[in-house]
């Protein structure tokens, strides 16, 4: 099994387990990129 194929069954288990659809999942995604993004920031440049 290649990384990618994991990475797809990853995918499908959390969007069924969160019973979400592609476009929540997607914003599920997103928020939680913003929210490591600006704590990184908060320990880089503070």
């Amino acid at each position: 099994m290649t990384l990618i194929e994991k990475h797809k069954q990853l995918i499908v288990f959390y969007k069924k387990k969160l019973a979400l659809t592609d476009y929540g999942f997607m914003w599920v995604v997103f928020c939680k990129g913003a929210l490591v993004a600006l704590l990184l920031e908060r320990l880089i440049i503070h």
